[in-house]
């Protein structure tokens, strides 16, 4: 068989739908129809993606993937939420709450199973987006420009000119939520900014995720 994917969709319409497109692309499908019910079955078979849809009944998509991401054996699983109703700042709540990406409904199949290898092809836990290290999730992009960074400065600190592309992959999201807050907790442990870097780096945080 082939890779596991579990959805959780409580739509029986749905959830039979994109099981069967799946499963013709050669993907194993387990399904659930709510949000406990997923945690079951996420626990029992390991998926290697969950298509989290984030309007269930009892317990939503939101709690259902913070509740995954809590336990060990399943925090480094890709989940991918789904919803229907793409509101304002839906994407940034869902990536709070663990989600790795976000998409909507009604499904594009061809972008849904970009995402789908993305992850598979970069490994668990690990997404395009995120890098998990010791079961804490980190923006990547962030962690790359640090990791080239230091590698080209003989005294292994970062310079200014690094703390402003820095920043820069912070505004191409265009978000400071939590995933980028603990980064650059991260990043200040494990890394020495010059005083000239720290200065600015962390006045212009504090004035851009103001302003958002």
């Amino acid at each position: 068989m082939g890779k596991k994917i579990l959805i959780v969709e409580d739509n029986e319409l749905s959830r039979d739908m994109l099981s069967r497109r799946l499963r013709r692309k050669g993907y194993e499908v387990i399904t659930a129809e709510d949000g406990e019910t997923g945690i079951v079955k996420a626990e029992a078979n390991l998926p290697d993606v969950i298509l989290m849809d984030l309007s269930l009944p009892k317990l939503d998509g939101w709690e259902t993937t913070r509740r995954i991401k809590g336990m060990s054996q399943t925090q480094n699983i890709p989940v991918i939420a789904l919803t229907a109703h793409a509101m304002s700042g839906d994407r940034e709540k869902a990536i709070d709450a663990g989600c790795d990406d976000y998409d909507t409904k009604p499904v594009d199949l061809r972008r849904l199973l970009t995402k789908i290898q993305r992850f598979l092809a970069d490994g668990a836990g690990n997404g395009p987006y995120y890098k998990v290290i010791d079961g804490v999730k980190y923006d990547k992009g962030m962690l790359d420009v640090v990791d080239v960074a230091v590698k080209g400065q003989g005294d292994g600190r970062i310079s200014l000119g690094d703390a402003r592309k820095l920043l820069a992959q912070i505004k191409d999201a265009n978000k400071y939520t939590q995933i980028e807050k603990t980064t650059m907790a991260y990043i200040r442990d494990n890394y020495k900014f010059t005083d000239e870097a720290d200065t600015w780096i962390r006045a212009e945080i504090r004035k851009w995720a103001a302003s958002k």
